[in-house]
């Protein structure tokens, strides 16, 4: 398969579950350079962002409830 393919293909699929568009800046919670900042410093970034999360289990099953409800629409 060629790359040009996947990617429509893994957007398409992307675009099914969300309202934001494929690539869009809008569509990420957090957006590190590793060539400018280096793998190192993005691992410590991503390190101290993860440890000040809390999972909230219920929230969790309400958007992967939502993202399968949208997903089903789409693939009826």
């Amino acid at each position: 398969m060629l790359l040009q393919e996947l990617m429509r293909r893994r957007a398409s699929y992307r675009n099914a579950l969300t309202d934001k568009p494929w690539g869009a800046k809008e569509s990420y919670d957090l957006c590190l350079d590793s060539d400018l900042l280096g793998r190192e410093k993005c691992a410590e970034i991503l390190i101290e962002a993860v440890s000040d999360l809390k999972l909230d289990a219920q929230k969790c099953k309400e958007t992967i409830d939502h993202i399968m409800e949208k997903w089903a629409e789409n693939h009826r």
